[in-house]
């Protein structure tokens, strides 16, 4: 069976690298050599269609680069709100828990000074 064994490697074709130009004024100035290097009078209206696809591969590689950024900063942009929840949800627990601290020393300092003027309605 070993005999047989193929690598698939060699089988598949080689691939085809599209330069892929990185911002607008490289694309229209590649755009502009590749139609300088054609024979004069070559483009014509029905020829400028011949560029359309490097165009859209150029554009589709620019749009897959912005979803993946977008995906990647919208993940980071929830982590770190998860993580504000958090620290929110921590310091409003602990903001209630001193309110009510705060409110037992103000009733245990007005039954001070009370009993200290001697109120006798103070326990």
């Amino acid at each position: 069976m070993t005999a047989f064994r193929i690598r698939l490697d060699r089988l598949r074709p080689v691939p085809f690298g599209v330069p892929m130009a990185t911002s607008f004024v490289e694309a229209q100035r590649r755009v502009e050599q590749i139609v300088a290097g054609l024979l004069p009078g070559a483009v014509d209206e029905v020829s400028g269609g011949v560029l359309d696809p490097l165009i859209a591969s150029w554009a589709a590689d620019w749009l897959a680069r912005i979803d993946t950024e977008h995906a990647d900063h919208a993940g980071t942009v929830e982590s770190l709100h998860g993580a504000a929840r958090e620290k929110v949800a921590a310091a409003a627990a602990d903001h209630d828990d001193a309110h009510r601290a705060l409110q037992i020393a103000r009733a245990d300092h007005l039954a001070a000074r009370a009993r200290l003027a001697g109120d006798p309605a103070t326990p």
